[in-house]
């Protein structure tokens, strides 16, 4: 009865914690897989609880609780895969909105970055990628996903300066659809401490560019419903609202979102 009753618990916390990621990932942020080791070793090493984190497993995630952050406005909860360190959700202050596919840039002022940048998934860097997928996205990718996205011309990453950080990532396909094939993305996403440089339009131009190259016919993804800001970001870039799919994601609220296409010139 009594291991019933807590497997029931474990069950129940892992669930609303997976429930409030869901609902606050606008404010991720991704950290360096340094800092969250350092977090760890000091949560394992300071058994009096005073170290920094304090780590402890729930099904098959890792949740790391920053035991120094006592404000009752904060969660600061790390939850990373139980076989991994590197963290996939970081939950900081309250806020509104849950954000899938936001690339949250609106110009290209500033940006140092070009074309020339962009470098392809290769079999050094397809973790790095997973890392920065499971940092943004509430929608989780599997081997088959990233399988794809190796040596894929439609699949770029681009770092900082220094060749080591991630900043931003766009992972499209083709797909046949009604007739004609497109350019369908995946997932695109930008460091949120890296938005507002370009970065993201840099990512979608390169797609539109080889879609054009390609021959293909369009350029299309799937935004939240939700998601204003990327939606606004979108049709300013000459892409159209084609549809809404109801219950398009699993696990998030709300679940539904507009198929979104920009047609490309042959």
């Amino acid at each position: 009865m009594h291991a019933f009753l807590l497997r029931f618990i474990h069950s129940a916390v892992f669930s609303a914690i997976f429930r409030i990621s869901n609902s606050y990932r606008g404010m991720f942020a991704l950290e360096s897989v340094h800092r969250i080791c350092e977090l760890v070793d000091d949560g394992r090493r300071d058994g009096a609880g005073h170290g920094q984190a304090v780590l402890t497993h729930i099904q098959d995630r890792a949740i790391l609780t920053n035991k120094n952050d006592k404000s009752p406005a904060r969660l600061s909860i790390l939850c990373v895969p139980a076989d991994v360190l590197e963290p996939c959700v970081r939950i900081g202050e309250y806020g509104h909105g849950s954000v899938v596919g936001d690339i949250g840039v609106h110009s290209m002022e500033g940006c140092s970055y070009g074309l020339e940048d962009l470098r392809p998934v290769v079999e050094a860097n397809v973790r790095q990628l997973q890392i920065f997928n499971m940092a943004l996205f509430p929608v989780p990718y599997d081997a088959k996903f990233y399988s794809k996205c190796i040596n894929n011309e439609l699949t770029r990453l681009i770092f900082d300066k220094s060749g080591r950080k991630l900043l931003g990532a766009v992972c499209a396909i083709t797909e046949f659809k009604e007739y004609r094939v497109v350019a369908y993305i995946r997932a695109i996403g930008v460091d949120p401490l890296e938005r507002e440089r370009g970065i993201g339009t840099l990512l979608l131009q390169y797609i539109e560019k080889r879609a054009h190259q390609l021959s293909l016919g369009s350029v299309q993804l799937h935004v939240q419903v939700s998601n204003e800001d990327a939606i606004s970001f979108y049709l300013k870039r000459g892409y159209r609202v084609v549809k809404e799919v109801k219950d398009y994601y699993r696990r998030i609220i709300p679940p539904h979102a507009y198929l979104m296409e920009k047609d490309i010139e042959k």
